[in-house]
């Protein structure tokens, strides 16, 4: 503002038509600039990126209504996930008509959840203007807000995406996949989980981090498979008594899974003292079932009686012949054995000769008396 202020007395001049008045004064000017920098109301707005906004990494721009003065979406979206970074735009700036507006560029951090943020313009005096100032036409208010998204997906699903599978079963670790399909802002990444049991849970989120738990049944193959008896083969039998090598076998069944091999199982045995065999079949799924057990008969008693025979004394020695007469098992076997004897006497034990029956013939360590 200006005042000029003082006082003085008009003088006449030389000259027959002029008069000079000459003035004496004491002139103060005071340049007091109290009024903020405004900013130009434009339809670019506040920029704000460095966050997750509206399905993409936020770097549109927020703009602003003429008639309102309101903020409005364009390419960018008021609800975000972490901190915000806003700025003035390009045609967004304050403007001073006294001092003049100090610096070119404006920004400000805002945090999700926050009331609302704004930009402060400041002149070359210090006065100060934000743009959530009231008023109107240029003046008219710019503040906006920055929403943290709280809400979650609004649908979901889950799958099992990974295991070993047997008829619709599955056995050892299972691998689930949940997913948000639709969001109100972006539907984030897919989660898995893992599990071992009947139950597999993950979480299916959205980039927020907004997340709603999500479970799916496995199915899992608990029942043991079916056992039972097949034949019983030996390399011979006599007298109802099994010969020299048994084979035993048996039948599994299993409807879940299904079984880890082959449906027939069996074992086997040279061993005459060994009158029966055991087996014990899985399914895929590790459930096992005792089979039932598979006996027969084994003739362990050494014959009852034998026969011999000697030739003439030729040679400074007799041979004898002895076999088997009498044997009330598995019979005698048609082994003949022979010794030579080159003194009289009586011989048994270490000195006679052994004789067998059918069991021992078949056996690999014959035993015999």
């Amino acid at each position: 503002s200006y005042s000029v202020h003082g006082t003085g007395t008009p003088q006449q001049g030389s000259g027959s038509s002029s008069v000079y008045c000459n003035w004496s004064a004491t002139v103060r000017v005071d340049n007091f600039d109290t009024i903020p920098p405004k900013w130009h109301m434009v339809t670019d707005g506040i920029q704000l990126s460095g966050a997750t906004c509206n399905r993409n990494k936020l770097t549109g721009v927020l703009g602003f209504s003429s008639s309102t003065g309101s903020i409005s979406s364009s390419s960018a979206s008021s609800t975000c996930s972490g901190t915000v970074t806003a700025k003035a735009g390009p045609s967004l700036k304050p403007y001073d008509g006294e001092s003049g507006v100090a610096g070119s560029s404006w920004s400000t951090k805002c945090k999700p959840g926050s009331d609302y943020c704004n930009l402060t313009a400041v002149d070359n005096v210090g006065n100060k203007q934000s743009t959530d100032a009231g008023g109107s036409g240029e003046g008219k208010s710019l503040k906006f807000s920055i929403y943290k998204d709280t809400t979650k997906c609004s649908a979901t699903t889950i799958s099992i995406t990974g295991g070993t599978k047997y008829n619709g079963y599955y056995v050892g670790t299972v691998t689930c996949t949940a997913k948000c399909t639709k969001d109100n802002l972006n539907v984030g990444s897919s989660k898995t989980g893992t599990t071992t049991g009947t139950t597999c849970s993950a979480k299916a989120c959205d980039a927020a981090g907004n997340c709603t738990n999500k479970s799916i049944s496995v199915k899992r193959d608990k029942t043991a498979p079916t056992c039972k008896k097949g034949s019983i083969s030996s390399e011979g039998t006599s007298n109802g008594y099994r010969l020299g090598k048994v084979t035993a076998k048996w039948t599994g069944t299993d409807g879940q899974t299904g079984l880890s091999g082959s449906n027939v199982y069996s074992k086997s045995t040279n061993d005459n003292t060994v009158t029966s065999l055991g087996n014990t079949i899985k399914d895929k799924a590790g459930n096992r079932k005792t089979c039932p057990t598979q006996s027969w008969k084994r003739d362990n008693v050494a014959p009852t009686k034998c026969a011999y025979s000697q030739s003439a004394y030729s040679n400074s020695s007799v041979t004898v012949t002895a076999w088997c007469s009498e044997d009330n098992e598995s019979g005698c076997s048609n082994w003949k054995k022979q010794k030579k004897y080159t003194g009289n006497g009586t011989y048994s034990g270490s000195s006679g000769i052994n004789v067998y029956d059918k069991t021992e013939q078949y056996s690999a360590a014959p035993k015999a008396v």
